[in-house]
């Protein structure tokens, strides 16, 4: 099997050199980014939309950050950019026909998501994933290319996987794995106390998770859920107008 990390010598790989890569079971990708500097290094990984859950051992990227996305045809097996503006609506993909119509992704199209971070000391972090209705390449809907981008000079965060910020500037701060909210939204009818002390008797937190936290996660998600609750009946309210 070809190996799923690389050096890639300080620059984001061709979308057609990824195909150097393939033949590789999805199976045998790893899930995750292994801890570690990440120096100028790739990795391919299982995995769909990482843009908002995607959890590593980097500290905090306090520069630019963006989103980039990009529409590709396959053609004879090579992938030709678009000129074309991709467009999202119910996470489904179009893009604008020569008559200005919106027209549902083709069969030889590919959208190609990029969502970069960046260091003031000019390290970064591009994660790009795919999106594509083609049967011969439905793979890279199955798989995200991480790269890192520049000299990690985060050591510290190859210890622990870390976040935004932290009050204690002696301890490095973790970032907890979005996994661990989704376990706690699913408790929900539990007390936090119980939440908490349940999470720590598992071994799945470390002692540093409060109850306060645990109140936190359920407060948002109570917030989300009155939201689209007012936004359901301003539909329904819309239709019978």
């Amino acid at each position: 099997m070809k190996s799923c990390c690389w050096q890639n010598q300080g620059n984001q790989v061709p979308f057609q050199l990824l195909f150097d890569k393939f033949p590789i079971k999805i199976s045998d990708l790893p899930t995750e980014v292994p801890k570690g500097n990440k120096t100028n290094k790739s990795y391919l990984v299982q995995g769909t939309n990482f843009s908002k859950s995607f959890c590593d051992d980097k500290g905090v990227f306090d520069g630019h950050r963006g989103r980039i996305r990009t529409l590709w045809r396959i053609k004879d097996r090579k992938f030709v950019q678009a000129n074309r503006k991709v467009f999202s609506k119910n996470n489904e993909f179009f893009f604008k026909n020569d008559s200005g119509v919106l027209q549902p992704l083709q069969e030889d199209m590919v959208v190609k998501t990029t969502v970069f971070k960046t260091r003031k000391n000019g390290f970064k972090r591009h994660l790009t994933y795919f999106s594509t209705h083609s049967q011969d390449f439905s793979w890279l809907n199955q798989v995200a290319l991480i790269e890192y981008i520049g000299k990690d000079l985060d050591e510290s965060s190859t210890e622990k996987p870390h976040g935004n910020s932290s009050k204690n500037k002696s301890k490095v701060y973790k970032k907890r794995d979005p996994k661990i909210n989704e376990i706690i939204r699913s408790m929900a009818g539990m007390k936090p106390k119980d939440i908490q002390k349940y999470l720590k008797d598992m071994g799945l937190v470390e002692m540093d998770l409060t109850s306060k936290t645990v109140r936190q996660v359920l407060y948002y998600e109570r917030l989300k859920c009155k939201k689209s609750t007012k936004t359901n009946k301003s539909d329904l309210s819309k239709d019978k107008v």
